[in-house]
This record gives C-alpha cells, sequence and structure tokens, in this order.
C-alpha cells in the first residue's frame, strides 16, 4: 500500500540502479554504504543505487526512501528530519525508533550501522535461513564502517557484520548467522572437509573455465594493443617523470605477468610443445599456493595439481584468490617458484592500486584468474576422491586459440580418505602408468576425442571424430603421425581411429563434465555437508 510521506522530504535523481524494480508508493529502508564526489551510493531491498542528493548524506545511516506514484522518471523521494517515529526492523522483531535532539536539523535522523540493526528486506531474510546450515562464499566489496562490510552473494548485495575483519575485494567462506540485529557472518570451524566445501562453494559460483581464449586475451593486452590506449605513459617507460614511482612498479608488474605467461605460451599460433606444456603445468597457475607453502617452508615444489591448496577454509580471497596472508605471500614474493607463476604474478598486478583501478586490465586479468581458480577446485575434489585432475591446454583452431580439455589419471592405487598415492615411491617416472582423456571442441575439425593409455614408453590411442570428413582426413595422416611418435621415443605404438559413434558413453559423459568444470564427485560434497 503507497505510504505518505512527510511535508519534508526531498527528490533527487537516480544515476544508477533499476528504479523499476522497487514497489510504487512504498517507504523503504535506504542504508548508505558510499559518498563519492557528491554522490551517494544507497542499498535499498539488496539492490544499489546511485543518487545524487540535495543534502549531504554520512556513510552508514539509514534513510527512508520512496519511490513516487505517477510518472516520475528516474526520481526518488527521501525522507529527512520529519521522518516517522519508528520504521521496520528485520521481520520478527520490534520496530527501532528514530529521535532526534535538534528537530531543526535537516540531516536524517539516522544512527550509525554499527550499533544498530542492519535492514535485511524478507526474501533475502527468507534466503539466508535457507543457506545457514551450509557454509557460503561471499564476496567483501568493502567495509562500510566497523564490523560491517558490503558483501555480494549470488548476485544480491547485502550488509553483514562480523567480529572477524574480512579484506575487501576479496572471497571468503562464512557460515550464516541470523540476530536480532541483522546478519553476521562466521568463520567456519576448522575440519577435514573445508578444502572440499572451499572448492565446493567456489565452482557453484564461478562461471565454467575456458582458459585458451582468456589468456589469449590476456597475451594481447599484455602485448600493448589494448592497454597502450588506454595506458600509454607506462608502456612506454615515461610515466615516472610525471606521476612517480608507481609507474614504474606497474611496468614491473605488467612484464613479471607476461614473463609467467609467455614461459608457456607460443609465440605464434601452433602447438604447444612438450617443454610448454610442462610449463603451463607448474608455472600456471594451478599449483601458485603449493608454491608459497614449498617456498615459506623448504620443502620440496609439488607436481601434481591435485596437491594444489586453495588456503584456509575460512579465508578464500578472490575472485581473484589469494590464499596466504598477505606478510607471507610477500615474504616469499622473490622466490623462484611464486615470481614466476601467472596466479602470482596476475594477483600481485591487480591488487596494485594502479592495476586493480585500470579496466582494460581487469577485464584482461580477471576471467583468466577464474579459469584458474576454476580448475583448481576441481583438482582439489579430484585430490580428495583420488579421481583423474584436469587441464586445460591451448590449442590452435583455424585463426584463433581454442581450450582442449584433458583428463590424467596416474593408475596407481589411491585412497580417499588419504589422498596421496600409497605407493607412489615405488613408480618411476618412466614405468608410471597414465590414462589420459583429450576433448577437442574445434570448429575446423568438429568435436574430437582421444582415449590414450601411456606406460613408460608406450602408448595406444583411440582418436574419435565427430565429422566424417575429419575421420578421413586423420586416416590419411595415419603413417605421419605414427612416425613422429617413433620419432619421439615411443617403442610401442598402437593407434585407433573411430567415429564418434563408438564414443564410451562414460568417456562422453567426462568430457561434458570437464567443458562445465563440474566433477563428478562435485555432489558428494553437497551431501556430505
Amino acid at each position: 500500500m503507497p505510504t505518505s510521506l512527510a511535508t519534508a522530504t526531498l527528490t533527487a535523481r537516480v544515476e544508477r540502479g533499476d528504479l523499476a524494480a522497487l514497489p510504487v508508493g512504498e517507504l523503504l529502508q535506504a542504508v548508505v554504504v558510499k559518498v563519492e564526489g557528491g554522490a551517494a551510493t544507497l542499498l535499498v531491498q539488496g539492490r544499489e543505487f546511485v543518487i545524487r542528493p540535495s543534502e549531504q548524506m554520512q556513510p552508514g545511516t539509514v534513510w527512508l526512501l520512496r519511490r513516487p506514484l505517477g510518472e516520475s522518471g528516474q526520481q526518488v523521494e527521501y525522507l529527512a528530519s520529519s521522518a516517522p517515529s519508528s520504521f521496520p526492523g528485520p521481520p520478527g522483531h520490534a520496530a527501532r525508533p528514530i529521535t532526534s535532539t535538534n528537530r531543526a536539523e535537516t540531516s536524517p535522523v539516522a544512527p550509525q550501522l554499527s550499533g544498530n540493526t542492519l535492514p535485511l528486506p524478507p526474501a533475502l531474510t527468507a534466503m539466508v535461513s535457507t543457506h545457514s546450515a551450509r557454509p557460503q562464499l561471499v564476496e567483501v566489496q568493502e567495509q562500510v564502517s566497523p564490523q560491517t562490510y558490503r558483501i555480494t552473494w549470488f548476485g544480491q548485495t547485502i550488509l553483514a557484520r562480523s567480529e572477524q575483519p574480512l579484506l575487501p575485494q576479496h572471497q571468503h567462506l562464512v557460515q550464516f548467522e541470523l540476530r536480532p540485529d541483522g546478519l553476521w557472518l562466521l568463520r567456519p570451524a576448522e575440519t577435514a572437509q573445508s578444502p572440499r566445501l572451499l572448492a565446493a562453494a567456489l565452482l557453484s559460483q564461478l562461471p565454467p573455465a575456458d582458459l585458451a581464449p582468456a589468456l589469449a586475451d590476456l597475451h594481447q593486452t599484455l602485448m600493448g594493443r589494448t592497454l597502450a590506449a588506454s595506458f600509454p605513459t607506462v608502456l612506454e617507460g615515461a610515466a615516472a617523470e610525471h606521476v612517480g614511482p608507481s609507474a614504474d612498479t606497474t611496468l614491473r608488474l605488467l612484464r613479471d605477468v607476461q614473463a609467467a605467461l609467455e614461459s608457456f605460451w607460443p609465440s605464434e599460433l601452433r602447438p604447444l610443445t612438450a617443454q610448454q606444456l610442462r610449463q603451463l603445468v607448474e608455472n600456471g597457475g594451478l599449483l601458485y599456493e603449493a608454491h608459497l607453502s614449498s617456498a615459506l617452508s623448504a620443502s620440496p615444489p609439488p607436481t601434481d595439481p591435485r596437491s594444489a591448496s586453495l588456503g584456509a577454509a575460512g579465508d578464500a580471497p578472490g575472485p581473484p584468490i589469494q590464499a596466504l596472508a598477505p606478510n607471507l605471500e610477500h615474504a616469499a614474493a622473490r622466490h623462484p617458484l611464486v615470481s614466476n607463476d601467472l596466479k602470482g604474478s596476475l594477483l600481485r598486478l591487480i591488487q596494485s592500486p594502479s592495476g586493480g583501478g585500470e579496466p582494460t586490465l581487469q577485464a584482461a586479468v580477471l576471467p583468466a584468474l577464474q579459469s584458474i581458480v576454476s580448475l583448481q577446485a576441481a583438482n582439489i575434489l579430484a585430490g580428495h576422491q583420488g579421481t583423474s585432475y584436469w587441464l586445460q591446454v591451448p590449442f590452435p583452431d583455424g585463426s584463433a586459440w581454442r581450450t582442449l580439455y584433458m583428463a590424467v589419471q596416474p593408475e596407481y592405487p589411491f585412497s580417499v580418505e588419504d589422498p596421496a598415492p600409497r605407493n607412489k615411491s615405488s613408480f618411476s617416472s618412466t614405468m608410471q602408468r597414465f590414462h589420459i582423456l583429450i576433448h577437442a571442441p574445434l570448429d575446423t575439425l568438429g568435436n574430437a576425442w582421444i582415449d590414450i593409455t601411456l606406460h613408460g614408453d608406450r602408448l595406444h590411442a583411440v582418436l574419435y571424430f565427430e565429422r566424417e570428413v575429419a575421420l578421413q582426413q586423420a586416416l590419411a595422416l595415419q603413417g605421419e603421425l605414427h612416425q613422429m611418435l617413433q620419432d619421439s621415443d615411443f617403442t610401442q605404438i598402437g593407434i585407433e581411429f573411430r567415429s564418434a559413434a563408438d564414443l564410451p558413453a562414460r568417456h562422453r559423459q567426462h568430457a561434458e563434465a570437464m567443458r562445465q568444470v563440474r566433477p563428478p564427485s562435485l555432489h558428494l560434497v553437497d551431501w556430505e555437508v
């Protein structure tokens, strides 16, 4: 029902926000989360609106706002000192009085958030209650006031409190708790399930990884075509005279990212060599947190992506994600394992004052980071379940880069309770047996799948092609491919070419799971929580 406002109301134009989503004529709570350059960012029913008020607003204050009746364009009314004596708090709790010692003042009578109820719309209250039994992944946008943060969760913007400090622009795994004064974020208890919970939470919110086009766009940006248009002085090296040492820092960070990427990225549109593929696994970001731990503990570097870690269960910054505390990362940053890692160099760039504020850089960096993190999460689940780990490999397809999806399963015994191989030390690197499934969704050849068994210097491969013309082309090159493999020191080689109609259903399902980055073990985590 429309609510009438007192005469001491003000109007303001909405500069950003979906005003049509608000009910017409209803009095709504609006929390000021930011004031910058005369514009105020308000949080209303979980949505953000930017208005330009005629009266100064203070962050952390609560106003009453209404979308006027009739054709008001992008105008809203907001209530100043003549507000009603109370307005509703969260459902089920008493109304909170609004008082003032000076009735002549024109600023709103609204206490700071840190000591009062945080408005939470009924729909969000119900949604939070439904998910309060399980840890949730939230992204902290900024700290509004002491212990009060603006967060996003499943596309919703919420104000919440936390007794534990939370890093803005980072993700955290938290437990929801609804209290009379609003939503509180608690750190989940650390258990053996924590890494899997974090990985599952990430996979439920991150878009599916597609590494090749993300890296191709990043490489183009770093080469200067897009970046030079918006950041020319840094690339030309002339900024130091004008903007101080920050330009030198940004240039160094850009070069670090470029060096890490080009350690495996081909200089032309061609398949990765064996050495580049090795560098992709070791320096492409999948092992970044493990590299940090290794650098700090002086332990041998890891080689299996399933040994990667996303850090403590209650502190999972991202995307991008940074698993260790900043001081620990800084201490290890000069270690070669860390300084040469793509994910680490991307994090240092995007978290720098200049890099983090550059839209062109963010547009290039974030998709690459999200793809890396998504693969890390999938491989953490693989490590706990003893299943194959997943890689995404850039592959040329005409004039563009496409992602090859690869599942690698070392065939020595694993235990679900202990993800480390029981007898790994008893296998030499030349005698390990691997099962590898590759899915290549290419424009030039159509879908192709390769089922490989590799045992030391013996290789057997079955290639499946969706298109008949691609199958015939492969058959024509059979002798050339066989000779190439012999030149690669394989002593026993078996190759078969088949139609995709013969592809086992389990391989097709596994390939689709790789494309969606949804491991078969993901649903097990949901049931176990």
